[in-house]
């Protein structure tokens, strides 16, 4: 069974995923937001904590505020840093798009392994299918538990709302129908982790999502 422990990181207030199996320790931690020393430290003593095995570091997108903490993360575990290729597109841009907010950031480490719909992540006995919903950021992965009826999604969908795009290759067509044929297919209870703010589910967002009520 996977668990599920959410970490509220940095200025913009990111959700850090720490996801492990519960029978075999193994975990990965999903867009390590932390910024600072404390927050390093938050995340260090409840991996510590609860004796879990970081496997891998998985990035939903390439904004800078979900890569904020990948250098010291993939530096204290040593472990594969896995997302989508094309969030390549953004990586490079990452001090810069961080200078906007006035917070500077050093370059972050590139991705060292790819996963492409349809993929398959395994983490202990259960895993998770990737599904590729650009038009927010390219490259934008949702991880999909079957088993359990969960999505980790980050900034495709919010509660009440979806990614923004009107930033560099947002395209708010693409994201829709990524949303409409990818995600609103899944069964109805499935509970949907967002990237900021509260959780929300596939049925919730079918019914009173505004971008999809009115059309």
């Amino acid at each position: 069974m996977i668990k599920i422990q959410i970490f509220p990181f940095n200025p913009v207030q990111v959700n850090t995923y720490v996801l492990w199996d519960s029978e075999t320790k193994d975990c990965i931690i999903v867009d390590p937001g932390n910024w600072n020393i404390g927050e390093d430290e938050i995340l260090t003593s409840f991996i510590d904590k609860n004796a879990l095995n970081v496997v891998k570091i998985i990035a939903t997108h390439a904004h800078f505020d979900h890569v904020m903490g990948v250098n010291f993360a993939l530096q204290k575990w040593k472990v594969p840093f896995v997302g989508h290729k094309e969030a390549n597109l953004l990586m490079p841009r990452i001090p810069e798009m961080a200078g906007w907010f006035n917070i500077r950031m050093d370059p972050v480490s590139p991705l060292t392994d790819y996963v492409k719909e349809g993929d398959s992540i395994a983490l202990g006995n259960s895993k998770f299918e990737v599904i590729h919903v650009p038009g927010h950021s390219p490259g934008s992965i949702v991880l999909y538990c079957e088993q359990q009826d969960f999505m980790i999604g980050a900034d495709v969908l919010f509660k009440g709302g979806i990614g923004h795009t009107e930033v560099p290759y947002g395209d708010l067509p693409l994201l829709l129908d990524g949303i409409e044929k990818k995600l609103f297919t899944k069964p109805d209870n499935t509970i949907f982790y967002t990237g900021h703010g509260p959780s929300t589910s596939i049925a919730y967002e079918k019914k009173h999502n505004p971008y999809f009520v009115i059309r």
